[in-house]
């Protein structure tokens, strides 16, 4: 069975692109923080704006140099790995969708009118954390570590699932319910990162069947 990631791909230039896969976490989990305070009411998108649009900024330049890295590494080591470079485009595009899904949050906090729910807080300090941790396992490429993340990770999207129907329920709290269908997506991006990561290359196949 063969590892997507080989010890001997490091000398490749893939652990350049592992290196911005972990930047795009890191900017991800910047943007988060920013976007959860203004929309749990911590603080105002006025004193976050400046600080929410240099984050977004760098992801977007971010993605660009991903692109070229990406044309760079295909162009280097050709058909032989082309795989690995498609498999990487996977990783670090759903890596970008976390800074996305988290400023659609700092806008959806522009809806106002809704009292936050208290649950909410948990669920913020919950996935934040995650966030972090999956970012750690990413770095160690810790295998046995990944798979009891993926086993939280489904606890954590089915609460956010019952809070949804709960709330749809009520027909009254349109903004509440985005926000957990936000985090929900956001933590399945971190189990897409890190399933890609330890996925065998022969069972690629089913990764766009993957829900998100």
């Amino acid at each position: 069975m063969v590892r997507f990631i080989r010890a001997s791909d490091k000398t490749d230039g893939l652990d350049h692109l592992m290196q911005l896969v972990v930047r795009s976490l890191l900017e991800g989990r910047h943007i988060y923080a920013c976007a959860a305070k203004v929309f749990l009411g911590e603080s105002t998108q006025d004193e976050m704006r400046d600080e929410v649009y240099a984050v977004e900024r760098r992801i977007l330049d971010l993605e660009r140099q991903i692109s070229r890295e990406i044309v760079l590494y295909a162009t280097v080591h050709g058909q032989k790995d082309l795989e690995r470079g498609v498999r990487f485009v996977g990783i670090l595009k759903d890596a970008a969708r976390i800074g996305e899904i988290s400023m659609s949050l700092y806008q959806l906090a522009a809806l106002g009118g809704e009292a936050r729910d208290p649950d909410f807080y948990g669920m913020r300090d919950e996935l934040a954390l995650s966030m972090r941790e999956a970012q750690a396992i990413f770095i160690e490429e810790n295998e046995t570590r990944a798979q009891k993340f993926f086993e939280k990770a489904d606890l954590f999207e089915d609460r956010c699932e019952s809070k949804i129907a709960a709330l749809i329920a009520e027909d009254e709290a349109p903004a509440s319910a985005l926000w957990c269908r936000a985090n929900q997506r956001v933590m399945a991006l971190l189990v897409r990162v890190l399933a890609t990561l330890f996925q065998p290359i022969e069972d690629a196949s089913g990764q766009d069947d993957w829900p998100v």
